[in-house]
């Protein structure tokens, strides 16, 4: 099944969603981390590590995933839309935490 290229708009939309969702994974990955506020009354940030700034990276990338995988669809086949956009996606985070 031919996939029909998307209108520009909505392409460059997911494209910016998709670029700064690797962006945010990124910045988590690269700063071992991320800061949280807990509401508006409180002034007072955590800086949140561990588990669940895995968890975040994690949700980051598998967004930018699924973004580049619809940007892709139509020019290649589904599944190879979905291995590209994947490798894209996770192994250059892989290899630096491999190798740093």
């Amino acid at each position: 099944m031919s996939h029909p290229r998307p209108a520009l708009p909505a392409a460059l939309a997911v494209l910016a969603f998709g670029l700064l969702s690797l962006v945010g994974g990124w910045l988590i990955v690269a700063g071992g981390g991320f800061f949280h506020s807990p509401g508006r009354r409180s002034s007072e940030g955590a800086f949140v590590t561990g588990a669940p700034a895995v968890l975040m990276a994690s949700l980051q990338y598998l967004a930018a995933t699924i973004a580049f995988t619809w940007l892709l669809r139509p020019m290649v086949s589904p599944a190879a839309a979905v291995v590209l956009a994947f490798t894209l996606v996770f192994v250059p985070p892989a290899l630096y935490l491999l190798v740093g």
